[in-house]
């Protein structure tokens, strides 16, 4: 299956990833490297029978209907059993809409984001240009979504602007499937804020009656859920958490619905965001409506946050606590390794390609925390080390530049819609071998990330003897002064010129820097935070830089006799004139100090 995937993420360690011709379905939320949405049957168990997973949209209802037939404002809709996009429950019943994996999504901006600054992806529906859509739901608007990541949460905000002659009812909501990656949901807790608990049938439609509940914190322990509440107040949170991580789905405008879904022997659990209870659409219980021309805005937001305890037992924090620093360089390795051999391991093979992302970017965390020690570490152990998770990342390199290919294409093409036609047997071309590098032979790639995984796993063991000495700020010092100066000397390069090879070779500077500044980032949390994010900032500007530069040799070297190659080339060499126009400034700023000055002013907020 080969359907477009965007991450997005703001460099604060939480990233999201959505699948546009999959009905905008969210196949992924990782924190720290760690998957919190549960896969269930994966995308491809969504897409052919609608089975839900990670994080869906219902809509333009949630749950069921008990009837194939409802009324509003005076007219009367029939959900023929054969209508398009409907699904049935185990009873018959309309389930969950229409939208299920739909590929009428129109992707309207995807930006990256910088550290601890907010990412974003926007997209929208026309149902009014859709007339099979309109057969279950003849009301015409305009359905808009969008997706940003700010420090540690990711909002979903719903805009749908009526552009019928009439009121519309309103009576979608999201899925989220949330699960805590530390064990088993025995040790879960959940928190719930106050709420009214509808009665069900066996069907699972209300009935007449309700009970007020208050607020509270249980176990989850083995208990199953599949219950539906009303009066839930703007900003209500849910929240599921263990001695790891908790995680909280706040409902912060426009939905005063939910539904709890922890279904026995998964691992999961689901606060859902509804505009209206289940069957709201037959029954017009508390079933809100927009007017004609108006709009209605709607907004979840799901973040995350250290669990109970979670301080003290966070292997995968990648940041050093100020007490006894070498066994937090050893901590913060072990968390890294542990990460990238779960997403090698572990991973759904829908989400391979995130899965080596993931991998990769913990080797070069790995090798940044080895960079800052090498000094004390030894040389040979560093060499050593260094090579090893440097081999491993490597050894995925491949798949991650077939993705890059396509990706950086296909945004090509969007910035500058005129060239679509001629790029398109380009993107086929590149596509196909993104396809080749994903499923060659299915046990080709799988014993390419095995053996990665078995480098990686060879080098977990000899953490816990690494011979760290120094006990305080030297035991850094001298790693992050030559990461510095590296980098100072880099850009100095690129200013005498600017070659692709220069600006590559910067920008694993730039990375490492950053990288570094995040370890040491709870020496001073507020000083350091305009650094760290002006650094990472930088790291993408020259990460996209590069994906350019990647792109152009592939250009070259497969497609130079193709006619659309020229003009393609032409793009891509103006954006990365554009891309350095605005990333030198902002590296002359970070690099405006001497080394030794920058190592002891950063070494200062360590000591005090």
């Amino acid at each position: 299956m080969s359907l477009r995937a965007i991450r997005i993420e703001s460099g604060s360690g939480l990233s999201a990833t959505f699948v546009p011709e999959a009905g905008m379905i969210g196949i992924s939320l990782r924190h720290d490297g760690e998957e919190l949405l549960g896969q269930r049957r994966g995308l491809e168990g969504y897409v052919e029978s609608g089975k839900t997973m990670g994080l869906p949209i219902l809509y333009p209802w949630a749950n069921r209907l008990s009837k194939d037939e409802y009324e509003f404002e005076g007219r009367t809709v029939r959900v023929e059993p054969d209508a398009f996009g409907v699904r049935r429950d185990e009873n018959g019943l309309a389930i969950h809409g229409t939208l299920a994996a739909s590929p009428l999504w129109v992707v309207e901006d995807a930006s990256a984001g910088n550290q601890l600054e907010a990412a974003r992806l926007t997209a929208s529906l026309d149902f009014a240009a859709h007339p099979e859509l309109l057969a279950s739901f003849p009301f015409p608007h305009r359905l808009e979504l969008e997706m940003s990541i700010e420090g540690e949460a990711l909002s979903v905000t719903a805009t749908v602007v009526n552009t019928g002659d009439g009121p519309m009812p309103l009576a979608f909501g999201f899925h989220p499937y949330l699960t805590l990656p530390g064990g088993p949901r025995q040790g879960w807790r959940i928190e719930l804020p106050a709420r009214q608990a509808l009665e069900f049938d066996q069907r699972g439609i209300p009935v007449e009656g309700s009970t007020s509940l208050k607020a509270g914190t249980e176990k989850l322990g083995d208990r199953s859920f599949d219950d539906g509440f009303t009066g839930i107040e703007a900003g209500a949170a849910f929240a599921v958490s263990d001695g790891r991580r908790r995680i909280v789905v706040r409902f912060d405008q426009g939905y005063s619905a939910a539904q709890i879904f922890a279904p026995a022997g998964e691992d999961l659990i689901c606060f859902e965001p509804m505009k209206a209870p289940t069957d709201a659409l037959v029954s017009g219980w508390d079933l809100p409506s927009v007017a004609p021309g108006d709009s209605d805005n709607s907004r979840f937001t799901i973040s995350v946050g250290p669990g109970s305890g979670s301080e003290q037992s966070e292997s995968r924090s990648y940041r050093f606590e100020r007490v006894n620093p070498a066994s937090e360089v050893r901590r913060v390795a072990r968390g890294r390794v542990e990460s990238a051999l779960k997403s090698l391991r572990d991973s759904d093979p829908a989400a391979r390609a995130e899965s080596v992302h993931e991998a990769r970017k913990d080797m070069k965390k790995v090798r940044a925390v080895l960079r800052l020690v090498r000094d004390d570490l030894g040389k040979e152990t560093f060499r050593t080390e260094n090579r090893r998770y440097r081999d491993a990342a490597r050894i995925l390199s491949d798949s991650r530049d077939s993705e890059v290919l396509v990706e950086t294409l296909e945004a090509l093409v969007e910035s500058q819609p005129d060239i679509a036609t001629g790029a398109g047997p380009l993107i086929i071309a590149f596509d196909q071998r993104r396809q080749r590098d994903r499923e060659s032979g299915g046990t080709s790639i799988d014993s390419r990330l095995e053996r990665a995984a078995q480098t990686i796993e060879e080098g977990s063991r000899l953490i816990d003897g690494w011979n760290l000495s120094e006990s305080d700020w030297q035991l850094f010092a001298g790693g992050l002064r030559r990461t510095y100066r590296d980098g100072w000397r880099r850009l100095e390069e690129v200013e005498a010129s600017a070659t692709p090879e220069a600006v590559h070779e910067w920008r694993k500077r730039v990375k490492d820097l950053w990288y570094q500044l995040q370890l040491l980032r709870n020496s001073w949390k507020e000083g350091l935070k305009s650094p760290v994010k002006e650094v990472g900032h930088l790291a993408e500007m020259l990460g996209e830089y590069n994906d350019f530069s990647v792109l152009l040799d592939a250009l070259d070297a497969d497609h130079g006799a193709d006619p659309a190659t020229a003009g393609l080339k032409t793009l891509a060499t103006l954006r990365q004139a554009e891309i350095l126009e605005e990333a030198l400034p902002l590296g002359q700023r970070i690099y405006a100090e001497k080394p030794r000055q920058f190592t002891d002013r950063i070494g200062s907020y360590w000591s005090v």
